[in-house]
């Protein structure tokens, strides 16, 4: 069985994958969350209703990432991006904001980060 290690976290649109960009991330943090509501009823009882799937929440930040990624970048907010990190994981999601922090200094490259929501996407091979 073949096995792939990557170097560095990339990033393309999901429908056009000839368009990349890629950078070292610093941190990739994963957080499983599924829509939970809690209900009082008679004699003060609490019950869950639990709504079915398991969303996923990648948190995704990046030190020294050049103009030109951060451009991309501010493009494709709100559209359907697929991830690769460094441990070959895959997820298809959206993220709803940027956020880019201007460095002063020696590097003046920006750091970057972002939350991508999971969301469904059929691939055809």
């Amino acid at each position: 069985m073949a096995s792939v290690t990557l170097t560095a976290a990339w990033l393309h649109l999901a429908a056009a994958q000839s368009t990349y960009v890629t950078f070292d991330a610093q941190t990739v943090s994963e957080t499983a969350d599924r829509p939970v509501d809690v209900k009082r009823y008679a004699a003060g009882r609490l019950r869950s209703i639990v709504q079915p799937g398991v969303g996923k929440t990648i948190e995704i930040a990046a030190l020294h990432v050049t103009r030109a990624t951060v451009d991309t970048l501010r493009g494709w907010v709100g559209e359907t991006v697929m991830f690769r990190d460094p441990m070959s994981r895959k997820v298809f999601g959206v993220f709803g904001a940027l956020s880019v922090e201007e460095v002063v200094g020696f590097d003046t490259r920006p750091n970057i980060s972002m939350q991508l929501q999971e969301t469904t996407w059929n691939e055809e091979v």
